[in-house]
């Protein structure tokens, strides 16, 4: 794919990427736990590479932050 154009997943590249299945990754964007897709036709859906790839650099922010805070209190 052209590098000058946003790249775009399927829920089965979603899935692969994140190791879940394709129903939890509906599941997951349907509630909000993880960025939308993009509707590009009527039966077509899709994700945003770079999104899922900056939503996930932030989820793991987050976690080490958490691990840092049960660390420093001596919980873990």
């Amino acid at each position: 794919m052209n590098r000058g154009v946003t790249e775009i997943m399927t829920v089965n590249e979603v899935a692969a990427m994140l190791g879940i299945s394709p129903r939890t990754v509906w599941e997951q964007s349907s509630c909000g736990a993880m960025p939308k897709p993009i509707k590009i036709g009527r039966k077509i859906t899709r994700w945003h590479r770079q999104t899922l790839e900056k939503w996930l650099e932030e989820k793991v922010e987050i976690a080490e932050r958490e691990r840092k805070k049960l660390e420093e209190i001596g919980k873990i």
